[in-house]
């Protein structure tokens, strides 16, 4: 059986339906590593408490009720350290051994 956007070919990405649209984005969701997945999705939604500083429940007796940010705030200054080097174009540079191959390298990019 084909997705749906497996059914259309649009030539023009203007003209791209709606239909079209979510279909690849159905498409992608169900193939996403453990998108289904109960546990894994539990998983994420604990980690994404615990980063984001809400507490998930009682932590139950013997544990500190206290929930530290350190892996949150960590997170943030490295991002806020490396974010400026994906903010070009410009991401990685290349040294070709010789002519020929640069004019290879430069065939590949015009694709």
């Amino acid at each position: 059986m084909l997705d749906a956007y497996e059914e259309e070919d649009p030539v023009n990405p203007d003209e791209v339906s709606d239909e079209y649209l979510s279909g690849i984005i159905a498409g992608e969701i169900s193939n996403g590593l453990g998108h289904d997945d109960d546990e894994i999705e539990g998983n994420r939604e604990d980690s994404m408490d615990y980063y984001l500083g809400r507490k998930p429940g009682d932590p139950g007796e013997g544990n500190s009720k206290v929930l530290s940010m350190d892996v949150a705030d960590m997170t943030e200054a490295t991002l806020s350290q490396i974010l400026p080097c994906f903010s070009h174009d410009d991401l990685a540079r290349f040294e070709y051994l010789n002519f020929h191959v640069l004019i290879q390298i430069r065939l590949h990019l015009v694709k």
